[in-house]
């Protein structure tokens, strides 16, 4: 019951608490007295339930704040229901739907003067103009904190309410235009904000905006972009010294010199020396044919961007990662590579992979879908026969001189290759009393050229540990 006026609260739960209430009244009927009685219980109204259902809600949850939802997944609701609901929207505190079809009850329902609203989630349907604002010209007052727009943005004109705004999230965003970031900039209390816009189009150098927009408040940021371009020019303005957590997804984007500049001040913003991450992860991810998503995360901040046929992109990631790093004063990397391809062989990750043997890696996780690990092992520095390994080790060092860890999972793998490959570098740095890897992990591997008791103990022999987790080699069963 504590949370129902949650904005966070997942929609659907609150059709799950109001069904298990009423199957409540059924255990007997002294908890049937006892709910009845209890206003708070019944302060949860659907506006699909029939009127009947609705009256009855209304009465038994007293004077007590209501949060009206609605489903989209759901009958639509008779036009008897909306009659019942009206007399009660001075009482709302919250409204959220998810259905475009409802779009028309909620805007009566924000017509009546209300000082009770705080939570609003609404979504416009498609067939309408996508710069409609349904709360212009509506009796919306100031003491609303959480707003959702799905397919719009609220006016700026005009808005002092947006002023006492807490949490802002604008999904489906037609584009980054001037009235957009004037929105922006009037949430001067903000502390959360979601902007989801997909479109490629861009705005350039609106008029009327401020150059710089001060969200002294904000702490949590998610920004979703199908144009990087959009994605910079609401970086540069934005000044969030109090950001704690924030992610930028720029979609397909290029990552030329002057754009890493923008996209390493969106990881430094409110940073401060003492909070420097310790540890970071990169995903490098084939997610369709000739397209490769790359994130890179830390604790607090996150960005992420695709590139369609990146087999020429390489450096310019490596440029990235190398800037990120040396922003974050260079923290430990676990770099996870996932070849989701099923019929098509892509070697962009593994490209994407060995540009950045020069960085801190600690760790490389490879999920590899049944596929050959052979891009894997090229791209850690695994020659193509054991004499080339003996002559590199003598001027060399591995690419990955900071690995101390690697997994491969569901992969075909050469076992042999792999031990050769860690024998060579482990005693080739040893001689330079460094130490390089120190555990193998292999699960689900369909192996060759090697059996995995002879590589378990190869490896131990160099204090490297094999650890193998339903593994099948051409001499042994499931491990």
């Amino acid at each position: 019951m504590d949370q129902i006026h949650d904005p966070n609260f997942p929609l659907h739960d609150l059709e799950v608490h109001r069904r298990q209430i009423n199957r409540m009244r059924r255990v007997s009927t002294m908890w049937n007295n006892f709910l009845l009685s209890s206003p708070r219980y019944w302060q949860v109204l659907s506006i699909k339930s029939p009127p009947p259902t609705i009256t009855a809600g209304i009465k038994r949850s007293g004077s007590g704040p209501l949060c009206i939802y609605c489903i989209r997944s759901l009958p639509q609701p008779v036009p008897n229901q909306l009659l019942e609901l009206v007399w009660c929207a001075t009482r709302v505190q919250t409204l959220r739907s998810d259905d475009p079809d409802a779009h028309h009850i909620c805007r009566v329902l924000l017509r009546t003067p209300t000082s009770t609203l705080q939570t609003l989630q609404l979504i416009v349907p498609r067939h309408l103009e996508r710069s409609i604002e349904p709360l212009r010209d509506l009796s919306v007052a100031a003491r609303i904190r959480h707003l959702t727009a799905v397919g719009w943005r609220p006016p700026s004109r005009g808005a002092v309410w947006l002023m006492g705004l807490k949490e802002l999230v604008l999904h489906d965003l037609s584009q980054l235009d001037a009235e957009t970031l004037l929105v922006l900039s009037a949430c001067v209390n903000l502390e959360r904000l979601v902007i989801q816009c997909f479109s490629k189009s861009h705005v350039e150098g609106p008029s009327g905006v401020p150059s710089t927009i001060t969200l002294p408040c904000l702490q949590v940021m998610d920004l979703i972009f199908g144009s990087g371009e959009s994605a910079r020019s609401l970086i540069r303005r934005l000044v969030t010294p109090r950001l704690l957590r924030s992610s930028l997804d720029v979609g397909e984007s290029a990552l030329e010199t002057g754009h890493r500049a923008d996209y390493c001040r969106f990881m430094s913003q409110g940073e401060e020396c003492a909070q420097y991450p310790k540890s970071a992860s990169i995903r490098i991810e084939t997610v369709r044919l000739a397209y490769t998503r790359v994130v890179y995360e830390t604790e607090s901040r996150r960005f992420a961007y695709e590139r369609f046929n990146s087999q020429n992109q390489a450096q310019t990631f490596h440029d990235l990662v190398q800037e990120f790093q040396g922003l974050l004063q260079e923290p430990a990397l676990t770099v996870t590579a996932i070849d989701s391809s099923t019929r098509i062989r892509s070697d962009d990750i593994w490209l994407f992979l060995k540009s950045i043997g020069d960085q801190n890696v600690r760790t490389i996780e490879a999920l590899l879908n049944g596929q050959e690990a052979d891009g894997l092992l090229v791209a850690i520095g695994a020659p193509s026969n054991r004499t080339d390994a003996l002559a590199t080790n003598t001027t060399t060092d591995p690419s990955f001189e900071s690995l101390k860890s690697i997994a491969i999972n569901n992969a075909k793998l050469d076992l042999a290759r792999l031990t050769g490959l860690v024998e060579t570098w482990q005693r080739h740095l040893q001689r330079m009393s460094k130490r390089w890897l120190e555990e193998v992990d292999l699960v689900g591997c369909r192996v060759r050229e090697m059996g995995l008791g002879e590589a378990i103990n190869r490896l131990r022999a160099i204090e490297v540990t094999l650890r193998c987790v339903r593994c099948f080699d051409f001499e042994e069963t499931w491990f």
